[in-house]
């Protein structure tokens, strides 16, 4: 966890870009390590854990599609690493919105499908969590207004 931190004292993206309620409690929960949280078995009959979400198959594997998992020893999660990388601000040109756009869509999609099966997993119950619609959609549109 120590490796997901930050170096520099600034203040974390997830808490600057628009999210519902939902999904910022979701990445909020993962940054502070409370998602998944304790060890407890999974659907898959695996154990719950940061590294074990990579192969679970309780996780639909087309939505690694987008997302870098190639693991070396003491290397930072992806979803850390793409957490870091979300922007700290507005774009502003016409091209930066695009560039922005074609980077983020479908990532930030599939991270927070992602975040919303895991959370899904480790509530350990029978039910299943209602489908959520426009998953990402604020961050699109902040980026594109």
């Amino acid at each position: 966890m120590i490796q997901a931190c930050s170096s520099t004292l600034t203040l974390d993206p997830i808490f600057i870009i628009p999210m519902t309620r939902k999904e910022r409690r979701r990445v909020l929960r993962w940054r502070l390590n409370w998602l998944p949280g304790r060890k407890q078995q999974c659907h898959c009959g695996g154990e719950t854990s940061r590294y074990h979400l990579l192969t679970c198959p309780a996780i639909p594997p087309s939505l690694w599609q987008h997302i870098p998992i190639h693991q070396a020893p003491h290397q930072i999660h992806p979803i850390d690493r793409i957490i870091q990388q979300l922007p700290l601000k507005k774009p502003i040109t016409a091209e930066d919105k695009l560039l922005l756009m074609q980077k983020w869509n479908p990532i930030w999609t599939d991270l927070l499908t992602i975040l919303f099966h895991l959370d899904e997993i480790c509530i350990q119950t029978q039910q299943r969590f209602e489908p959520e619609t426009d998953i990402g959609e604020l961050l699109y549109n902040w980026i594109q207004s």
